[in-house]
């Protein structure tokens, strides 16, 4: 998976959106679910209940306030599942944007970069603290 990360062209942001997809190479099967770990303008890693072979071309409905986006994207790689979270990551290469999904996924990614900054970061800290009375 490391060498997908030198070569990527997109900052991902950690969004985590409901995904419906269908696979439709190299052959069709049936609708599934999951969700985005991360998001970007050239792809996604999607945890997903099924695992599935790298190369495996999608249909994929990204689901938000905004409202469905449709892309079709091909897996990049494929992790092993994870400890207590039940689904199994997949990178996906986002494949024949046309230009209105780009500006929607753009608006996408923007929102929840507002929101993020918004957020901020919080880091956990211990600290003491001595309360006295004011000497008035």
């Amino acid at each position: 998976m490391a060498e997908f990360a030198v070569q990527r062209r997109y900052p991902r942001f950690p969004i985590k959106l409901p995904v419906l997809y269908k696979v439709l190479e190299p052959k069709a099967g049936k609708p599934g679910v999951g969700w985005t770990r991360d998001l970007s303008e050239g792809g996604a890693c999607l945890e997903l209940a099924d695992r599935l072979e790298t190369s495996t071309v999608l249909w994929v409905l990204l689901r938000s306030d905004l409202g469905g986006l449709e892309l079709t994207g091909r897996i990049a790689w494929v992790g092993k599942p994870a400890a207590g979270q039940g689904g199994v990551a997949h990178g996906v290469s986002f494949e024949k944007v046309g230009p209105n999904q780009q500006e929607a996924l753009r608006k996408l990614l923007m929102q929840h970069k507002v929101q993020l900054r918004q957020e901020g970061v919080r880091v956990p800290l211990e600290i003491s603290v001595r309360c006295q009375p004011k000497e008035g």
